[in-house]
């Protein structure tokens, strides 16, 4: 059986916590075999009950029997966790697919600890245990995993990147070429997969950026020029692609980032907007299209802000994300359009966004344009 967790940084706290992680793999292997339900009552659940309210005894001498519905504390959902995939009563064949460690919001240190606990777990006659995991390469997790087998992907994603590029360019630009320019057309696709250097958010930005430009009427030819401006580095990108945003909507933008910034989990599309007029004192639409929407966002933000489209489940209809619920926490009762989000385009993004140099003196001057933190305008509002 494949479980797979991402860790989604963007998304709501249980999906970006060692919390959001045991709770997922216990209930998707109890849920795959419900035989160990019992066994897990049994081993785990009730001890720990007698542990919080103590035996039967002893309850029956309170005044009240019935337990009250209480919470599984993480330390117990760990605790089961590990005896069940440690157990040797019951045949199971699991393998976790952990992704975006990188996302994960909290201790990694915890979160590196128990990993080892699982990789550590003995394979026995009836339990047999693989996890494979996912991370951009953030210091901690080389240091604790170099051990293990493992790749790095961008060296072996050069066709996938090639096919996306080549297949975006010519159903966006073929049609209206001859075919000597459709052959440029090929070269201009393999040269942005050498220069993308297995980096698939650096290719999607890019090629964006030049079909833009085609429709701005720009050749091939041109284009292969354009290409050569484009840095190499994502944090040199995000910069070229924040300096383009035109002067008059630097208020907008700054504020829409700020807004961003201060919400932990996704956030409305109505609402997020809603708030963004407010603070400019802009007519309130009530009922935006995603279009206009998205047109929107790409004019003041580029791009590094996204619309995401969710299904009725609460599942974003693009591959890579999980659920998107807001916490009772925020500031703003969301109830707005239950269809689309706002997030970054990618955690580098937000990343990139969280350094004040680039989240705030690339538009103007502190002295000139007083700035309020996200949460202000949120509290406005």
């Amino acid at each position: 059986m494949l479980i797979p967790f991402f860790f989604h940084d963007r998304g709501s706290s249980i999906q970006k916590t060692v919390d959001g992680l045991l709770q997922e793999l216990l209930y998707q292997i109890l849920n795959s075999y419900q035989d160990l339900i019992g066994f897990v009552i049994e081993h785990c659940l009730m001890p720990a009950l007698q542990r919080f309210y103590g035996t039967a005894e002893e309850r029956s001498k309170q005044s009240s029997h019935v337990l009250p519905e209480i919470d599984w504390p993480a330390e117990l959902i760990e605790e089961t966790l590990l005896v069940v995939v440690q157990q040797d009563h019951f045949t199971m064949n699991v393998c976790f697919f952990i992704d975006a460690l990188d996302e994960h919001q909290g201790n990694h240190e915890k979160l590196v600890r128990i990993i080892h606990q699982l990789a550590k777990s003995p394979n026995s006659d009836k339990v047999n245990l693989k996890l494979c995991l996912s991370s951009r390469p953030e210091s901690i997790f080389p240091l604790h995993f170099d051990g293990y087998p493992g790749i790095s992907i961008q060296d072996h994603t050069r066709n996938d990147i090639n096919t996306y590029v080549t297949t975006r360019m010519k159903d966006d630009i073929q049609l209206s070429l001859t075919r000597e320019e459709q052959g440029n057309l090929q070269e201009l696709s393999n040269e942005v997969e050498k220069r993308a250097c297995g980096v698939f958010i650096w290719v999607k930005l890019v090629v964006t950026e030049l079909l833009k430009s085609f429709s701005d009427g720009n050749n091939i030819a041109q284009l292969r020029q354009i290409l050569h401006t484009i840095p190499p580095e994502l944090d040199d990108l995000y910069r070229q692609i924040i300096h383009k945003i035109k002067p008059a909507y630097a208020l907008e933008t700054c504020i829409m980032f700020q807004v961003m910034q201060c919400h932990q989990e996704p956030l409305s599309a109505k609402t997020f907007l809603a708030i963004i007029d407010f603070a400019l004192s802009l007519p309130y639409m009530d009922k935006p299209s995603p279009k206009d929407m998205q047109r929107r966002l790409r004019g003041r933000c580029g791009g590094l802000l996204e619309l995401v489209s969710i299904d009725k489940r609460g599942k974003r209809s693009q591959k890579r994300s999980r659920g998107a619920t807001l916490s009772t926490k925020e500031p703003i009762a969301d109830e707005g359009d239950p269809d689309h989000r706002i997030q970054f385009l990618h955690q580098t993004a937000k990343a990139f966004m969280q350094d004040p140099e680039n989240a705030y003196c690339m538009f103007w001057s502190p002295t000139e344009h007083p700035l309020k933190i996200g949460w202000a305008y949120c509290l406005e509002f």
